[in-house]
């Protein structure tokens, strides 16, 4: 049986920037038109999306991305990504 585990996405959270950003992925995991979502749960998937392989190597993306990111890179990562949340027009 397939099935994708949303509970194990994200924790039980009250915060409407985190929620409305979830909304956002599941979205774009559903949308068959775009490449999947860059996160890393999806990442050892990647390849095997049509669509997602073809814009991987147009934009050249590492398929190691979140992998080889360093701990330092992460947090970066994570607290620009967090400016961007706390900022949207929702």
């Amino acid at each position: 049986e397939w099935a994708l585990p949303l509970n194990q996405l994200m924790p039980a959270t009250t915060n409407r920037e985190d929620v409305l950003a979830f909304w956002l992925l599941i979205c774009r995991y559903m949308d068959v038109t775009q490449p999947l979502p860059d996160i890393p749960l999806f990442e050892s998937f990647r390849h095997e999306d049509p669509r997602t392989l073809r814009h991987d190597e147009k934009s050249r993306r590492n398929p190691r991305y979140w992998r080889d990111m360093s701990k330092q890179e992460y947090e970066r990562f994570k607290d620009d990504n967090r400016h961007k949340l706390y900022n949207n027009k929702w």
